[in-house]
């Protein structure tokens, strides 16, 4: 059976990743490094110890049977509930975009599948406080820190944009640089017995040459200058306003405290006796 994470659709899916001899094997393991090995070595993990990502999913993958175990979840709800994990996962990194609320939604849904008995719909081998456990330990270890994985697992976004402008003649692409421009030559004079007599360094000052821009370029950094020119005079507009606003009020509460100090009479200081 195909893993929940291949396709949107919630499905069934006991034994789809982990099967009965997966499981006895798990069991047999003595220690964490033994369990990390054999994880990696079923799902093809095994450079978990210097592959960031590999070592994100392994540490996924790990602490999902280690809550199986610590809850003695049976053979069965533990396939059920690691494939649930995992078809979440590659449902929260199959896309780019924030994507938080609808794999909620969909975790859910692969949750409910496995705890109403409906066959062949849906089968119930999770009772309803085995079902909090797993909404709360999901929420907790996984949705809580949903946006690292999104972002250690989708691949980058670059949105490239480019003008073309009709009756306008397209920008010849920069020239690329010169591999050598930057070193420096060395003149070496040999004597007559093949020994060095000299080595004479010169630096030059390489000058790049003024590159003439196009009346494309010229019409559209004009064009720019004058909408940013626009911009900016609203803003200092606003900005202005906003001051202005902020130095009357500031005014009117200045007089309102000389008013209340004219209307109280202040009687002279005395003079010390000597």
């Amino acid at each position: 059976m195909p893993s929940g994470g291949e396709n949107s659709k919630p499905m069934i899916l006991l034994w789809a990743d982990l099967t009965l001899e997966h499981l006895d094997r798990l069991c047999q393991c003595a220690t964490t490094e033994e369990k990390m090995r054999l994880i990696g070595e079923i799902f093809h993990l095994e450079d978990f110890e210097t592959n960031l990502k590999s070592g994100i999913i392994a540490d996924l993958y790990f602490y999902a049977l280690q809550f199986a175990e610590e809850n003695s979840f049976s053979y069965e709800q533990t396939s059920a509930f690691f494939s649930i994990v995992k078809a979440t996962h590659h449902k929260c990194i199959e896309t780019p975009y924030d994507s938080m609320q609808e794999t909620y939604e969909f975790f859910k849904s692969l949750l409910l599948c496995h705890s109403v008995k409906r066959p062949p719909y849906s089968i119930g081998i999770f009772a309803m406080a085995e079902v909090e456990k797993i909404r709360d330990y999901v929420l907790k270890s996984y949705f809580k820190h949903f946006r690292m994985y999104k972002y250690a697992f989708t691949p980058k976004v670059r949105l490239d944009i480019s003008f073309h402008y009709s009756g306008l003649p397209e920008t010849p692409p920069p020239e690329p640089a010169a591999a050598d421009e930057d070193q420096i030559p060395i003149e070496e004079e040999v004597g007559n017995n093949g020994d060095i007599d000299s080595v004479q360094q010169t630096e030059e000052s390489i000058e790049e040459p003024a590159t003439e821009e196009s009346e494309a370029v010229q019409g559209l950094r004009k064009m720019m200058e004058a909408t940013f020119a626009g911009q900016l005079e609203q803003l200092k507009a606003s900005v202005d306003e906003q001051l202005k606003s902020q130095d009357k009020k500031l005014l009117e509460r200045l007089s309102a405290m000389e008013s209340k100090v004219s209307g109280k009479t202040i009687s002279p200081p005395r003079s010390r006796k000597k």
